[in-house]
């Protein structure tokens, strides 16, 4: 039975987002994929012996199975990067060295052997490097560019003074700053004067 236009609207942003997962998977895919050909290049000294590239035909579906599975179960494939925080990143480390661990029996007790020790540690740090850098990256030029329409509206906000509150006047500012929609400009206070002397937040 086909799909009636009234139902289209509704299955359009699961449609959305499906692709977007897969898109988000691709890139993880291909930057898996980098760190590991990188690793290998960085322990033979960007020559890599002709023996070996049969085996990374060989080593390298595993790996990227076991990562997809891996991320998948720590949510990494979930949320916008744009938002990436520290919850992401210790999620990122545990993902990245459980996917190595479970890579490293694979290999010992299942794949071909021979697989050099040095270049697991190498993959593992690439791999987090790239995709947690790719993620931060994103979320750093979210922050710019809001940064800077916020900038250019300075002139039209209104002055706001929070004092008190300790942690949550800090959370308070921070989220009024991120937000373009809260018009005033945050001045933080304190009541506490021994608490401020020159500090800054």
């Amino acid at each position: 039975m086909s799909a009636s236009p009234s139902d289209l609207p509704r299955s359009l942003p699961s449609l959305v987002f499906s692709y977007r997962r897969l898109l988000v998977i691709g890139v993880h895919l291909a930057l898996w994929a980098g760190a590991f050909v990188g690793a290998f290049l960085l322990r033979f000294d960007l020559n890599i012996p002709r023996d070996y590239w049969h085996l990374m035909g060989v080593w390298l579906p595993v790996l990227l199975a076991i990562r997809t599975v891996t991320y998948f179960s720590f949510g990494l494939f979930h949320g916008l990067w744009r938002y990436t925080g520290l919850r992401d990143l210790i999620s990122l480390l545990k993902a990245a060295g459980t996917s190595t661990a479970a890579f490293v029996l694979w290999v010992h007790f299942v794949g071909p052997q021979g697989f050099p020790r040095s270049v697991y540690a190498i993959d593992w740090l690439l791999s987090i490097f790239a995709v947690g850098g790719l993620r931060m990256s994103i979320r750093a030029f979210r922050e710019m560019t809001r940064h800077i329409a916020s900038a250019s509206d300075e002139g039209e906000r209104r002055k706001l003074l929070i004092v008190g509150a300790g942690d949550a006047g800090e959370m308070l500012m921070r989220e009024i700053g991120k937000n373009r929609n809260v018009p005033p400009t945050v001045t933080p206070g304190d009541d506490d004067a021994e608490d401020i002397d020159d500090s800054e937040v």
